[in-house]
């Protein structure tokens, strides 16, 4: 079940996001001191769908997408930055640093990350 992922935001350093069980990510710091710092998303769900940007990670169960801002759980914050709830499953989800594409049986919606919040 390793799955890692390899994140650059926030200047020059480089964040590592390793899915550490169903419903845990944690995100570690690699700097110019190497590895360090590490901090845990504790999901809400067991995801169906884990899609990973350079600002945010979204997981999806049925209808629900649950957000969560990579700035935000720096500072320790473990809550999702924000729910979405659509009419039916989600199918499919893609995701850069500025828009997000998720995709329904009935739709398919392409928002503004920032509009979603």
């Amino acid at each position: 079940m390793l799955k890692i992922l390899l994140v650059s935001f926030s200047g020059h350093d480089q964040y590592i996001l390793q899915m550490s069980s169903l419903h845990e990510i944690t995100l570690h710091r690699f700097g110019s001191q190497g590895l360090s710092a590490e901090r845990a998303i504790r999901l809400e769900v067991e995801p169906t769908i884990l899609v990973v940007s350079s600002l945010h990670v979204a997981a999806t169960l049925n209808n629900r997408v649950y957000f969560y801002t990579l700035s935000d759980v720096l500072a320790n914050e473990r809550e999702p930055s924000f729910v979405r709830e659509y009419n039916s499953n989600v199918q499919a989800l893609s995701m850069n640093d500025e828009y997000v594409v998720i995709r329904t049986a009935e739709k398919l919606y392409l928002q503004p990350v920032s509009a979603i919040s």
